[in-house]
């Protein structure tokens, strides 16, 4: 066996392996509904940890047993979330969802700041689709209003 039979056979057996590690996870088979879900935000500008910045968390969907989303109260106006969105469509419900929040007194699901470390956890929440919203922040001499995000819990990635 020469050298280039060696390497597409270890390219292969990498592909394989990779290709087995990244299936995508179905909805309603790889999701445990009676579980709750967390998320973890870390700010650090620059790479420094940057203690004390405002970050809320709405709660724009619950997931369904059927893999389906029931928009929160606040929201209805929004997109319907579902697993086959792209970036652009999330990006967009962001922005719809931040909207409903400037627009009406949607419930806020929870609210804290970043500790020493410049991170912050959320937990005991329900499965579902998140708005989270950062509060501007200055470091060094810059100052950064960051945009509006969209999480799901479970993060269900390709």
């Amino acid at each position: 066996m020469n050298c280039a039979e060696r390497k597409n056979i270890v390219t292969l057996t990498i592909l394989l392996l990779l290709f087995a590690l990244c299936m995508p996870a179905q909805a309603s088979n790889a999701i445990d509904f009676g579980s709750a879900g967390s998320v973890s935000i870390t700010i650090a500008p620059e790479g420094e940890p940057l203690p004390g910045v405002s970050i809320d968390v709405y709660q724009v969907a619950l997931l369904n047993a059927d893999g389906s989303f029931a928009l929160s109260a606040g929201f209805e106006g929004c997109t319907q979330p579902h697993f086959d969105m792209d970036e652009a469509d999330w990006d967009a419900l962001a922005a719809e969802a931040h909207n409903c929040v400037e627009e009406a007194e949607t419930p806020l699901f929870s609210s804290a700041l970043t500790d020493s470390s410049g991170t912050v956890s959320f937990s005991s929440m329900p499965l579902g689709v998140y708005l989270i919203e950062c509060g501007t922040y200055s470091f060094n001499g810059r100052t950064y209003v960051p945009s509006p995000a969209i999480v799901c819990v479970p993060c269900m990635m390709d």
